[in-house]
């Protein structure tokens, strides 16, 4: 999600732009990624669904861009490996950390004031 593209120049893919924010946008609220689960499975089911992942985001944030959104799906997507239409109690807590781990990744590039294009 982010790399080396041609004549030096950094490049990252806007999946890896939304998911910072999306983290970000957690941390300023001081919620921890167990703490996003509970509020976000609304039905007590102990999974979530696309729809109520993305309720959730509307409501923490009514701004967030289509496009973020629809980043937001793709990861959410990859965190669904059985590809059930829902994403269980583990496959969310074990992938928001590869989120929070993009975000970091992203931040770190960001303050070696590397130049980077958004894809």
């Amino acid at each position: 999600m982010v790399g080396q593209g041609k004549e030096g120049r950094g490049y990252v893919k806007h999946e890896a732009v939304a998911l910072a924010r999306f983290v970000a946008l957690l941390e300023s609220r001081g919620m921890e990624a167990s703490e996003l689960l509970g509020a976000i499975d609304v039905d007590n089911s102990q999974q979530i669904s696309l729809a109520e992942l993305k309720t959730m985001l509307k409501t923490l944030n009514p701004s967030m861009s289509e496009k973020d959104l629809q980043a937001i799906e793709k990861f959410f997507a990859l965190m669904d490996r059985d590809s059930s239409g829902q994403i269980s109690r583990a496959e969310f807590l074990n992938n928001f950390s590869r989120a929070e781990q993009i975000a970091q990744t992203l931040d770190s590039a960001r303050a070696g004031d590397d130049e980077f294009a958004e894809t």
